[in-house]
This record gives structure tokens, C-alpha cells and sequence, in this order.
């Protein structure tokens, strides 16, 4: 992220400047507005930082609202002030530091920066397109568990009408009955178990 910070005092400026850049931001800096404007010819900055009163010239939010009108409107502008002066603004900043102000809140503000809308939309078509493979996932295991339902009715139905022609056939045999009911009762119970088994794989 390219952040302009401008300020007429060097001490304030070396400082900020020192702290931004071992934040990991790309830092250009402005004593007037009139450098700050050339500069703005070169580059195209994400955030600029600028205090209100300056010595020299324009101040930091007549060229704060300046680059945000005629450069780039997607520019985020953060103003400072000894004094409070955020009710005298006449247009809309990110956020108004009256000094002195930890400059660690600052890093903290142009961090949050670096989190846009777009990023946060790519996260949730991710966990959407995750959502959309377990309920894919779901409903093959749905489908499975019917078609195996299906076969496991077709075996008992069949098994009962085998059965049925059996007990006709063996009617004066009991003890033969009971043991071809026994193995067809663990025969049903196999192919049930074999079914559930290839259906949860």
C-alpha cells in the first residue's frame, strides 16, 4: 500500500514516515502541498495522510480534498491536527487524529484498509462453493441410501416368495423349513450389510 504523508514539521514527518515503512507500507513524503501535488504526478497513493495547517501555501486538506475530487476518488485520506478541527472539514475522511496521537492506531486504521470488499466477497465464494460439494456429497449418499432401500425391499421380496414356495413344497418337513428360513434370514442380513456397505462408500 502507497501511503503520502504531509506535514511541515520534518520531526513529525521523519517519525511517521520511520514507523509506516517498518509497517510494511510504501511511504512518500510532502512538506507543502505544492511538493505533495507534484509528487501526485508520479504516483497514485491508497491512503494519504496530511496535517490541516501548513506553513506554506494550501493547506493539507485544501490538497486532501484536491487529489480525492480531481485524482482519485478511491483514495482513503486521514487528516491530523493540533487542533480540533474535524467539525471545519467540508467534505468526508476516513478519520480525523487530533495530536499528539499514537501512531500505532494509524498503522492500525491503513491496515484495515488493506482488507477490501473484494477480498472478503473471494472468501465467501470459497466457503459458498465448500458449502456446495458437502451438499453434493449429502445428496449422493441420499441417492445411495434409497437405491439401496430399493434392493433391499427387491431381496426381501423376492426371499418371502421363495419362501412361500418352499414351506408349500416342504409342508410335512418342519425341521428342513427352519433351516432354510435360518440360512434365508442370513442371507437377507448379508446383502443388507453388503448394500449399506457400497452405499456409505
Amino acid at each position: 500500500m502507497r501511503v503520502l504523508v504531509l506535514d511541515d514539521e520534518e520531526i513529525t514527518l521523519d517519525s511517521m514516515s520511520l514507523d509506516l515503512t517498518n509497517a510494511g507500507f510504501t511511504v512518500e513524503t510532502a512538506t507543502c502541498a505544492k511538493d505533495a501535488v507534484a509528487k501526485s504526478k508520479t504516483f497514485t497513493y491508497d491512503a494519504i495522510v496530511a496535517d490541516i495547517r501548513l506553513n506554506n501555501g494550501i493547506n493539507g486538506d485544501g490538497f486532501a480534498k484536491y487529489y480525492k475530487e480531481k485524482i482519485s476518488p478511491m483514495t482513503e485520506i486521514f487528516l491530523m491536527s493540533g487542533a480540533d478541527l474535524e467539525n471545519d472539514l467540508d467534505f468526508n475522511v476516513r478519520k480525523f487524529y487530533k495530536k499528539p496521537f499514537n501512531t500505532d492506531d494509524l498503522i492500525r486504521d491503513l491496515k484495515g484498509l488493506q482488507d477490501p470488499p473484494t477480498k472478503k466477497i473471494t472468501e465467501l465464494s470459497i466457503r459458498l462453493a465448500k458449502l456446495e460439494e458437502w451438499k453434493y456429497a449429502i445428496n449422493t449418499r441420499l441417492e445411495r441410501m434409497e437405491d439401496a432401500i430399493v434392493d433391499i425391499r427387491e431381496t426381501v421380496k423376492t426371499t418371502c416368495e421363495n419362501m412361500d414356495k418352499f414351506i408349500q413344497k416342504h409342508s410335512g418337513d418342519g425341521m428342513k423349513i427352519v433351516m432354510w428360513l435360518v440360512g434365508t434370514m442370513l442371507a437377507i442380513q448379508t446383502a443388507a450389510i453388503a448394500i449399506i456397505i457400497a452405499m456409505v462408500k
